[in-house]
């Protein structure tokens, strides 16, 4: 009796802890084939909405997400490539080497930080840039969007683009994402392209619907 009194107080903290880092890190490994996301773009610039884009997982693997990618008005859906926080590799415009690094990366807590590097290539006219950048996880924010409310993880980059042919033509790419574990993927996200000291586009993905496959 001695000794079980220590061994359940072990068990107990065990499980604790791990009770405590599943409600702080994105259920990654139950992504499958079938869930899906829906979200409203919206022109920061104009304030118009510019369509809607619907994000369905068609395979997953040890590595990747495959997702086919539609956009209302467009007739032909895009096939994209993540890896498995969601970074992209490939979405038939941009091929990256090895990923774009604009996804996430586990365990979420607020202050980690990291930075990325890679290649991309424009699938459609062959221009190649070299990319570096870094993120962080900037606070936990509640978030409520046509979908509902959210819990997240608030995380914020900078990249840098510059043409590997051109160095003087270079590009800076400014993001936050809200991630919402319950979720799998982000629940909003706001892009900024600068170019020659110019914001060139801004735009905002807002989670409008999403399933998940039971």
């Amino acid at each position: 009796m001695r000794r079980t009194k220590p061994l359940l107080a072990v068990l107990a903290m065990l499980l604790a802890g791990m009770c405590q880092a599943s409600a702080q890190t994105p259920d990654l490994a139950g992504v499958l084939a079938g869930d899906r996301w829906l979200y409203d773009i919206t022109d920061e610039i104009t304030g118009d909405q510019k369509y809607t884009t619907s994000v369905v997982v068609v395979d997953v693997s040890d590595k990747e997400v495959v997702t086919r990618v539609s956009t209302r008005g467009i007739e032909r859906p895009r096939q994209a490539v993540f890896d498995r926080d969601w970074n992209l590799i490939d979405d038939e415009i941009w091929k990256f080497a090895p990923s774009d690094g604009g996804g996430i990366r586990m365990p979420l807590e607020v202050g980690k930080e990291w930075r990325f590097n890679n290649n991309g290539r424009n699938l459609l006219n062959g221009v190649t840039y070299r990319t570096s950048g870094q993120s962080k996880v900037t606070a936990r924010e509640t978030v409520t969007t046509g979908a509902g409310t959210f819990e997240t993880f608030k995380i914020e980059s900078t990249k840098r683009h510059v043409n590997t042919k051109d160095a003087t033509k270079s590009a800076t790419v400014k993001s936050t994402l809200w991630y919402a574990p319950t979720v799998n993927r982000w629940v909003r996200k706001i892009y900024k392209l600068e170019r020659e000291g110019r914001v060139r586009e801004s735009h905002t993905e807002e989670l409008s619907d999403y399933s998940r496959k039971p």
